[in-house]
């Protein structure tokens, strides 16, 4: 076992041919923080084995898989197989809570809040991991490496093959995909409180005893079979060949495969000849309560494109309204004449295809009337077409001097500039600046609408980090 320089090196020797060397380097030195790591996402000592003993038998079957792309080879490594080991288990919970789950799914009310800490804290884990476990992968990858797995941004860029400020933007996202569901659910919390919780957890979890008897289990799965002795590691098939092993199995009396309506056999293998066949009644029940949930889900989302559709005419009508109220102002402050060639000078200097003469023009329409309604429309052109520095300090004079400035279609200067500087932000990995304007803009413009003649907001505060406007 000396002979190995690292987790990398282990697993190019069991790559090879398991070699058992290679495979008892895995199994002692590794073992406990697998162990520790599936525990984060399980919270149960018996499951967290199950995965462990999955997770050494993926390491096993799938060592020519890794290689190495960096010179930080076994820290590339411990990320690979920490990912293996968070998939696993999150398989794991996500199997054994869809065979438990009882008619009423889990809803956090207002009461828990007010429990003791420690209580509360248990239900707010419960509740991320469910929803955890129905978010996309593309988004369960990065919650898991970042704050389950431990690993920074750079592993993670690395582990995902992007860039550093993009595995930022990932996790950011994903995060906040999770607060969603997690609000849908009854439970609302910060960014923050959430990271939080889930972090203080992943403290107690650090320090957790590691069962002896892992080590020992995991040496003795080097020469089982591809699919895990059965004495060791009971299997369940469930949907397109994945394994789940121990007792997940034992939890589970049957597979349901749902397709376009249509319901297939499932057999639960256990053991080396055990089947038990699930009855058809109780698959069709499952199946008429899918359906169910379906035809539930889709009435809702009708009846909110209803309710969109009846107020969205209404909206764009007021906010086209205060357009009309802004030019009188103007007309009153400047007179007709004055007023006529405001807007001669701003359309000139919209039509114009000069970069450089169009930007002159801008500047002096705001030079000569620097209160006038077109001159907050200038300001924010400037800002949306600057980089840089020029582009936060045009938004940033737009959001102080012009906000209630509007265009003809009914967008407001306000809006715009808010929501520009905030996607400049946010590509500048500058996320807290960006949440709080990205929060001000829909506190302050719930009704705001695009140029399109579309609501900016239809699904309200989630649509802020869509910067296709």
């Amino acid at each position: 076992m000396s002979e190995f320089s690292g987790l990398a090196d282990a697993l190019i020797g069991l790559a090879q041919g398991r070699d058992s060397e290679a495979w008892s380097y895995i199994v002692e030195h590794h073992s406990g923080i697998l162990f520790q790591t599936a525990y984060g996402v399980l919270g149960d000592a018996q499951l967290t084995e199950d995965a462990v003993q999955n997770t050494l038998l993926s390491i096993r079957d799938h060592a020519s898989q890794f290689s190495v792309r960096s010179n930080a080879a076994n820290k590339q490594a411990f990320a690979w197989m920490k990912r293996i080991a968070l998939t696993q288990a999150l398989q794991l919970y996500r199997s054994r809570t869809a065979a438990i789950k009882r008619e009423n799914t889990l809803a956090v009310e207002a009461t828990v809040m007010t429990q003791e800490d420690s209580d509360a804290h248990e239900e707010l884990l419960k509740l991320v991991r469910d929803e955890l476990a129905e978010l996309p992968e593309k988004q369960q990858v990065p919650i898991l490496l970042k704050f389950y797995g431990g690993l920074g941004y750079e592993e993670i860029a690395e582990e995902l093959q992007c860039s550093l400020a993009y595995s930022r933007t990932c996790v950011h996202r994903s995060i906040k995909a999770l607060q969603k569901r997690l609000r849908k659910a009854g439970a609302t919390c910060s960014l923050v409180a959430l990271t939080a919780a889930i972090q203080a957890h992943e403290l107690q979890v650090s320090s957790l005893a590691v069962p002896p008897q892992i080590v020992s289990q995991g040496h003795e799965l080097l020469h089982s079979p591809l699919t895990g002795d059965p004495c060791l590691v009971p299997t369940l098939a469930v949907g397109k060949g994945v394994l789940i092993a121990g007792t997940a199995a034992t939890l589970l009396v049957g597979v349901l495969s749902v397709s376009q309506f249509s319901v297939q056999s499932a057999v639960v293998h256990q053991g080396e000849h055990e089947e038990v066949v699930i009855q058809e009644d109780f698959i069709e029940e499952k199946a008429e309560h899918a359906v169910a949930q379906t035809d539930k889900k889709r009435a809702r989302v009708t009846k909110k494109l209803d309710d969109i559709d009846q107020k969205r005419d209404a909206i764009i009508k007021d906010q086209r309204n205060k357009y009309r109220r802004r030019v009188q102002l103007d007309r009153n402050r400047y007179g007709n004449t004055v007023f006529e060639d405001v807007e001669r000078k701003y359309q000139a200097a919209s039509r114009e295809k000069d970069e450089p003469a169009q930007v002159q023009a801008y500047l002096e329409l705001i030079q000569m009337y620097p209160d006038a309604n077109r001159a907050g429309c200038a300001v924010q052109y400037l800002g949306q077409s600057s980089e840089g520095d020029a582009k936060i300090a045009y938004l940033e004079q737009a959001i102080a001097d012009y906000s209630d400035c509007w265009y003809g279609s009914g967008v407001q200067v306000g809006t715009y500039a808010r929501f520009y500087l905030a996607h400049h932000y946010l590509s500048q990995n500058n996320t807290i600046k960006a949440e709080q304007l990205f929060e001000e803009t829909y506190s302050l413009y719930p009704d705001a609408i695009r140029h399109s003649g579309k609501l900016m907001f239809p699904n309200g505060y989630e649509d802020m980090t869509d910067a296709n406007n």
